[in-house]
């Protein structure tokens, strides 16, 4: 069975806590090695196949990308992700 591994984030740490909640996301190339090195696996299958199939299923994806509130933005601030609020967002929202 195929699971997705724990990962270092940008700070170092592992995020095994996404493995536990389901939040961890695989990449078409991720899932493609990981089919690769399956005993049961597809040795030879391509990127081009697995996203036509998981198209043909119904599946999509974008980029990977943080969505946070307007006027906020993620930020390595001594060495850690910090959230940062831009005070000014409702008046340049409004203008």
């Amino acid at each position: 069975m195929l699971k997705p591994k724990a990962s270092k984030g940008r700070d170092g740490n592992l995020n095994e806590d996404k493995l536990k909640d389901g939040t961890a996301t695989w990449s078409v190339v991720t899932l493609q090695r990981a089919l690769r090195q399956a005993e049961d696996g597809l040795a030879h299958v391509s990127t081009y196949t697995i996203w036509q199939i998981l198209k043909e299923a119904g599946y999509s994806w974008q980029k990977s990308r943080s969505w946070l509130k307007t006027g906020q933005a993620k930020r390595i601030r001594k060495g850690r992700l910090v959230i940062v609020t831009d005070p000014d967002t409702l008046a340049k929202k409004n203008s």
